[in-house]
């Protein structure tokens, strides 16, 4: 005997399925939360750099960086104006279509430039204290340290 379900149960079902797809995973096991919204205090703040991994000092202005509520990112390096993408889920970060002006500068900053937007580059994970942002790697390393500015 055939089973007969009409159009509008189909629809229900097919709504509820992606309505509980498209909810967040609040917590792991550890009981971190690892997906959910930005966390308070990110958003809308301009960060200024404090550490690079693989920089003994920071030279010239320091580079900074503000992540908005739209998905988009920016500041400067430094030496030039920079943009990117930014997926930002709980404690996951990460920074994609990251693009620049082009000015040059004294090569000691501009080396300090590369390093930094590289590092944006192979960021996957934040940690936000009251007055810093970490940005770590896929491991959970430090690769950039900012405080609010």
């Amino acid at each position: 005997m055939p089973l007969h379900v009409s159009r509008r149960a189909i629809m229900r079902a097919s709504l509820a399925i992606a309505g509980l797809a498209s909810l967040p995973q609040l917590a792991n096991a550890n009981g971190e939360t690892t997906e959910g919204p930005a966390p308070d205090g990110l958003i809308d703040i301009e960060w200024k750099l404090t550490e690079l991994a693989g920089i003994d000092e920071i030279v010239g202005t320091a580079p900074t960086l503000t992540v908005r509520d739209d998905g988009s990112a920016g500041g400067n390096t430094g030496c030039n104006i920079y943009f990117a993408e930014a997926a930002v889920s709980g404690r996951r970060i990460s920074f994609s279509g990251i693009g620049q002006t082009f000015i040059a500068c004294d090569d000691p900053v501009m080396n300090q430039e590369k390093e930094f937007l590289a590092a944006l580059e192979l960021v996957k994970g934040l940690q936000l204290g009251a007055e810093s942002l970490d940005l770590l790697d896929k491991d959970d390393a430090l690769l950039l340290r900012f405080a609010a500015s």
